[in-house]
């Protein structure tokens, strides 16, 4: 049996930090992963204002760009221990910072429907 509380936990804590009503929709995953956009949201670092009290996430596109969807596969991103935090503005930093031992990257198998509005 799937114990489908798991992940209710990480709907429970986006609405309670963002004051919208996030539902669980598991049939969200069987969407391709060539119909999803990338999203990377942090656990930890600089404070702001996103879903776990961090900087704001990064998306892989926005609107107009290539490899832009609504629909986003959450990554979680965690500062490491003996990395300064800085805010990260693209995938490419990330990416940069994950090689060079800076954060962790933790893939999820949580998408959400999150269009970017500008």
């Amino acid at each position: 049996m799937v114990r489908f509380d798991i992940f209710l936990r990480p709907t429970r804590q986006i609405t309670k930090s963002t004051g919208f009503k996030v539902n669980f929709a598991p049939t969200l995953t069987m969407i391709p992963a060539s119909a999803r956009g990338q999203g990377y949201d942090f656990l930890n670092g600089i404070k702001g204002e996103s879903s776990f009290g961090f900087q704001t996430p990064v998306s892989n596109a926005v609107p107009g760009e290539k490899g832009y969807s609504p629909l986003v596969h959450l990554n979680l991103v965690r500062w490491n221990p003996i990395a300064k935090p800085a805010v990260l503005k693209s995938v490419a930093e990330i990416m940069n910072a994950q090689k060079n031992g800076q954060i962790t990257i933790i893939n999820t198998n949580i998408i959400i429907n999150s269009p970017v509005v500008r």
